[in-house]
């Protein structure tokens, strides 16, 4: 009998010793080659996770300032946009000789321009395939009708219809000197239609 209670003890010993490393082993963290072991710190850091946030977006900032290809955020230099806006006047296919841009915004992904011209009225122009133009001057009585004025041009040389219509008066050699001078609409064929 004392023989069973022998086996039995160290049988239990036995039990005892294993079923906690099991368990353990179990809830010990996954680990590799790009995890640190508990209680690691990593060269570089204090240990102390805020700071070591801090410290990566930091390091992150300069590695992105130190990269040949700036990472931007936020609204575009006037250069950007005047060349962005150069360009989809050049894809609409409008005359117009722009004296100055301004970025208006995004329709989806593709960007919005408003374009002064000169002796041209302005443009609001949508940079998609293909671009899209809205004459200043017909948004302006679009708004006044109750449309919606969110529409509207902003950039000061597009509320001059009068300088617009100076210009096409000249190239068509009207007799008159234009004082006053409103947009009445677009014919079938896409032009539009002035009073002056």
């Amino acid at each position: 009998m004392r023989l069973h209670h022998s086996l039995l003890a160290l049988a239990a010993v036995l039990t005892a010793l294993t079923l906690p490393g099991a368990a353990l082993a179990q809830m010990a963290p996954v680990t590799g080659p790009n995890q640190p072991l508990p209680g690691t710190i990593r060269p570089g850091t204090t240990g102390d996770n805020a700071r070591d946030n801090v410290v990566d977006r930091m390091a992150e900032t300069d590695r992105a300032a130190r990269t040949s290809v700036p990472r931007r955020r936020g609204r575009p230099n006037p250069a950007e946009i005047s060349a962005g806006a150069q360009a989809a006047v050049t894809a609409a296919g409008l005359q117009c000789r722009m004296t100055g841009a301004t970025a208006a915004g995004q329709a989806g992904t593709d960007a919005v321009y408003e374009v002064a011209c000169a002796d041209a009225p302005g443009q609001f122009i949508v940079a998609s395939t293909p671009p899209q133009a809205f004459n200043c001057l017909a948004l302006d009585v679009s708004v006044a009708a109750g449309g919606d004025p969110s529409t509207q041009c902003s950039m000061p040389a597009n509320k001059d219809a009068v300088a617009a219509m100076k210009g096409y008066a000249q190239a068509l050699s009207v007799g008159c000197s234009v004082d006053q001078a409103v947009w009445v609409g677009r014919l079938a064929s896409g032009a539009d239609r002035y009073e002056v």
